[in-house]
């Protein structure tokens, strides 16, 4: 939910999508939790909600790996969403 947030077009783009990168970074350090809970996870349900939420075909990849714990794909999606809007997430 919160990398869905950060991931929208705001004022400061920058900032944001660092705060998305980090939210993939704060639940790959708590996988173990995440994946505890995925057996309740309705795939179908989270990938009408991505598709309902936006467009944005980063974004969108974004979620959806990220719902799948891939997070090294869920970055990589972040970081080209930067790269389309002229961002460089390093500080």
């Amino acid at each position: 939910c919160k990398l869905s947030k950060y991931m929208r077009v705001k004022e400061d783009q920058a900032e944001d999508l660092r705060k998305a990168y980090h939210c993939i970074e704060f639940e790959e350090e708590m996988k173990y939790y995440a994946l505890r809970n995925y057996k309740y996870q309705d795939s179908e349900f989270v990938q009408y909600w991505i598709n309902r939420h936006t467009t944005n075909p980063n974004i969108r990849n974004a979620l959806s790996t990220l719902s799948r714990f891939n997070y090294k794909e869920a970055k990589y999606w972040v970081k080209c969403e930067a790269e389309a809007r002229g961002i460089n997430l390093e500080k």
